[in-house]
């Protein structure tokens, strides 16, 4: 099995267009990316969009569009709702211009609480992760790279293919 392109997008915890550095960082990332690290053998970048500047939707797309990822992981509270619509609106920028999407898994309390009312939102996102993700994520990863029945993993929701 080869070791996919996965990258974890942190979002941005103020709308300003400039770095930013006021924050507490959420160590639920820092979980999962640990997790997929140790316990899964993934390799895993990140992008805090809090460290970077520009347009949320195009330093987004610069980076997704310089490089291509198998996986991409977002998440959040209800409270980072425009910030994930913002990152997604990059995900509608690729598939404008002919480029592939990766599949998309979201995480966090915003999916966990209200998943139908989240997926239905976010029609970008193929998986949401409910509750904690360490191991979840890393199940829904492994079943997926070898073409297993996503259905068996525990602690998902998903899209069916048409």
């Amino acid at each position: 099995m080869t070791n996919p392109n996965i990258i974890m997008i942190i979002p941005k915890y103020d709308l300003t267009e400039k770095k930013f550095y006021h924050y507490l960082f959420p160590t639920g990332y820092a979980y999962i990316i640990a997790a997929l690290k140790k316990l899964g053998g993934y390799k895993v970048e990140c992008l805090n969009l809090n460290h970077s500047e520009g347009k949320i939707t195009d330093v987004v797309y610069s980076q997704l569009k310089e490089k291509k990822y198998k996986y991409l992981l977002i998440g959040g509270i209800v409270l980072d709702y425009p910030v994930l619509k913002l990152i997604l609106a990059a995900i509608d920028k690729l598939q404008e211009n002919n480029i592939e999407k990766p599949i998309i898994i979201s995480g966090g309390s915003f999916v966990t609480s209200m998943s139908q009312e989240f997926m239905l939102d976010m029609p970008q996102v193929d998986y949401g992760v409910l509750g904690e993700a360490e191991e979840t994520i890393i199940d829904l990863i492994d079943t997926l790279e070898k073409g297993g029945d996503v259905s068996k993993v525990q602690g998902i929701v998903y899209r069916e293919k048409a």
